[in-house]
């Protein structure tokens, strides 16, 4: 099957219009490594917190959560933030 980003992005949007966790986390690393989209470790934070605080309101998620702040994604958000002020530092 031939790879067709712009159909996987449609897609992942119709899940992300669900408020699902995953398709989120997903679309965070498309703008962290810029598949698909522009490169923005600001947009892929927004994202990677918003799936990580939606996976903490999902009750079978919660459970299967064992992670310190109990959200799915909390490794996530920590990589991209530590990113994000790396950048930040950068730009200064």
């Amino acid at each position: 099957i031939p790879t067709n980003i712009t159909t996987a992005l449609e897609y992942n949007q119709r899940a992300i219009d669900l408020d699902s966790h995953p398709a989120l986390s997903n679309r965070a690393a498309c703008y962290f490594f810029g598949l698909g989209v522009d490169k923005d470790i600001q947009k892929a934070l927004e994202l990677a917190i918003k799936a990580n605080d939606l996976s903490k309101a999902n009750r079978f998620a919660g459970i299967i959560a064992t992670k310190d702040g109990g959200g799915m994604y909390d490794k996530l958000v920590n990589m991209i933030q530590a990113e994000f002020e790396k950048q930040a530092k950068k730009n200064r």
